[in-house]
């Protein structure tokens, strides 16, 4: 069976490309061995947390690449931990949990839409938003 990129793996391929890197040497500019990076992309291995700081730095990121970077590792976890920090978070968690299952991909784009209507306090996302509409 053929090897498939993570959303992580399919984004940090695309700006290797983009900046003239072999797997090798991103890996080496990065600090890790060939293998584990190409692991990592191929979501064998998951991605970990201080990758995002060393890839931002390392290669230079712009705020918008950041985001999307940040994206990407969400996107490519298999498993996620969750703590409700009051009761309607709880509520909203419940809920998700009871019907995740039965959502469609209509769905899906519904819930993403009203999440990131209502979201507060990412600055980053939020930066993005703003610049986006500007231009």
């Amino acid at each position: 069976m053929p090897r498939i990129r993570s959303p992580f793996g399919k984004d940090v391929a695309k700006l290797r490309i983009e900046r003239g890197l072999l797997l090798k040497d991103f890996a080496d500019r990065i600090g890790v061995s060939p293998s584990r990076l190409s692991n990592v992309e191929f979501g064998e291995r998951p991605v970990p947390e201080e990758w995002f700081e060393i890839i931002s730095e390392e290669f230079d990121l712009t705020l918008p690449e950041r985001v999307e970077l940040k994206k990407s590792i969400l996107r490519s976890k298999k498993n996620f931990n969750f703590s409700a920090q009051n009761d309607g978070q709880r509520e909203v968690l419940v809920a998700f949990i009871e019907h995740f299952e039965s959502i469609d991909e209509e769905g899906s784009k519904q819930i993403i839409e009203a999440v990131e209507r209502t979201a507060t306090g990412n600055e980053e996302i939020e930066s993005v938003r703003e610049a986006e509409t500007a231009t």
